[in-house]
């Protein structure tokens, strides 16, 4: 009974891959490490088999504990926000500071 087995991420992570809404429902989503759970816990369906790819690619060489451990450095570099760029859709908080302004009241000259 209380024994411990390693957990095949690999063939779990596969299946995570072509079903991504049943991630946070599996049975092996609380044995995941803080990091990696929150990481794959997003609303989008698009970029959580995207970020499920990513562990994909790093679970042949790394374990799920040393991921976690060195989350910020194998993190790709092309998911993260980039500054530079004006279009809105590229980070989900970003503002269109245009329609905020355009909620400003007009002050008419002759009053």
């Amino acid at each position: 009974m209380n024994q411990t087995r390693e957990i095949p991420w690999q063939s779990i992570l596969k299946n995570w891959k072509q079903k991504p809404r049943s991630i946070v429902y599996s049975r092996y989503f609380p044995y995941l490490p803080g990091r990696i759970a929150y990481y794959l816990n997003i609303e989008s369906m698009k970029l959580r088999k995207e970020r499920v790819e990513w562990l994909l690619s790093l679970i042949v060489n790394h374990d799920m504990q040393e991921i976690d451990e060195k989350f910020y450095e194998l993190l790709p570099n092309e998911n993260q926000f980039d500054s530079s760029s004006d279009d809105s859709t590229n980070h989900p908080y970003d503002v269109d500071w245009s329609i905020y302004d355009s909620l400003q009241p007009t002050v008419k000259a002759g009053v």
